[in-house]
């Protein structure tokens, strides 16, 4: 009697595992609109293929396969004929994707981080302000390059505060190597902030696109944050200069006038 109850609660439990997959795997289908760029999109029609704008010339007339291995919320191991390799994170109506890339001294580290919302989300879908966020101290006054690696084993401990922000503080080196682990599901989301040490007031930050959509609203003096993305320099540099080796993934930023960064 109790091996026939066993097999039941079994049948069972795999039944609604595969009812729960099932709708998982589908919420993925439709069309995602790049939440910067909204005319940049990519098409989900089926399970395991998807094409971007078939009016971008770049991608015309391709169709992309992925591999999904369903685990917490990711979908892993796209295939972008090749070019790329990356991952989708899933979350109600929007969606993280990053891809990875081997460069000089790095395997699999991340290329570029893009947060995407389906077609019919609203607003409130893509307010994240009430999340936790990852603040960023910088040294008073400071201007310049400075960067983030990381996850590394020696590096300084991150702080959380009662309200579940990581304070994360960069000193006039324009090096932090933290053991924080790497969250760019956080970071897509704009859940990361940056100012000044005793500032009570944000800098403003740029994202990639920033050059291409001048805002004549912001004054040319403002100190702005320009986010340059992911592991964008060789690492043989940046171990030289620490005199360390220093693995996985490294984010750069740049400190400077709104003027200045435009003139970049």
């Amino acid at each position: 009697m109790t091996t026939q109850l066993t097999k039941l609660a079994l049948v069972l439990i795999f039944f609604l595992q595969s009812i729960l997959l099932f709708a998982q795997n589908n919420s993925i289908l439709g069309r995602w609109h790049h939440s910067t760029i909204p005319e940049f999109f990519i098409q989900v029609d089926s399970l395991g293929y998807f094409s971007f704008n078939p009016d971008m010339e770049w991608f015309s007339g391709k169709t992309y396969k992925y591999t999904i291995h369903k685990d917490g919320g990711y979908y892993d191991g796209i295939e972008v004929d090749s070019l790329f390799r990356g991952r989708i994170q899933l979350e109600h109506n929007f969606m993280v994707y990053y891809s990875f890339q081997d460069r000089e001294g790095m395997e699999d580290c991340i290329d570029e981080v893009r947060l995407f919302y389906k077609d019919g989300a609203t607003p409130e879908d893509l307010d994240f302000s009430k999340e936790p966020k990852t603040i960023i101290t910088l040294p008073e006054g400071f201007r310049g390059k400075f960067c983030i690696a990381y996850h590394q084993p020696d590096g300084k401990p991150f702080e959380i505060d009662a309200q579940g922000n990581t304070h994360l503080q960069v000193d006039d080196s324009g090096y932090l190597g933290t053991t924080l682990p790497i969250d760019p599901f956080r970071m897509a989301k704009g859940n990361e902030v940056l100012r000044y040490q005793n500032a009570t007031q944000n800098l403003l930050v740029l994202d990639g696109y920033y050059a291409e959509r001048v805002d004549l609203s912001i004054p040319p003096q403002t100190i702005c944050v320009y986010v340059q993305g992911f592991n964008k320099f060789g690492r043989q540099m940046l171990n030289q200069k620490h005199g360390k080796t220093i693995e996985g993934n490294v984010v750069y930023y740049v400190v400077d006038t709104y003027e200045n960064l435009l003139k970049r």
